[in-house]
């Protein structure tokens, strides 16, 4: 899609202090493969395979967090393991679903989606429902907190 050359300019200029100290010793002319072969190395995930796994199906949502900080965690912790090759990039939409639903911290938001969930929606169109859902029952509550407030005034 882009050029090597770009690439690697690109890799090299986004990158500060430490972190750019880390490739110092590389080749001018590594490929960005090499140097992000090398970030890897330097930065990368040290968990072992079965416990990033173990990790994965064992995470829930935080009560404080979004539905959207949700599925960046499990979308992260899930392209750990498609680079450690302990899941098939193939079965992405199904494992993605079933974790990001599973998870759900409010069992009314996991109600609500889940005919999303055991449709043939795909992990994106349920995770964009379920961010619409939240934040439809978010608004109810500000506006119900907003009538509470205003009745308690009027007595």
């Amino acid at each position: 899609m882009y050029p090597e050359p770009l690439l690697t300019q690109g890799i090299r200029a986004s990158i500060k202090g430490n972190t750019r100290r880390s490739l110092q010793f590389l080749n001018p002319s590594a490929t960005s493969a090499e140097l992000l072969e090398k970030l890897e190395e330097v930065y990368g995930c040290l968990k072992e395979s079965d416990a990033l796994m173990q990790d994965f199906y064992s995470w829930k949502q935080n009560p404080s967090e979004s539905a959207s900080d949700w599925d960046v965690r499990v979308e992260n912790l899930f392209q750990k393991l498609v680079r450690k090759g302990e899941i098939d990039t193939s079965q992405r939409n199904t494992i993605l679903k079933r974790k990001f639903w599973r998870g759900l911290y409010l069992d009314k938001l996991r109600e609500a989606m889940r005919v999303s969930n055991e449709s043939k929606d795909t992990f994106e169109i349920l995770r964009k429902k379920t961010r619409k859902e939240e934040e439809m029952d978010s608004d109810s509550k500000v506006v119900s907190q907003n009538e509470t407030e205003h009745s308690s005034k009027d007595h």
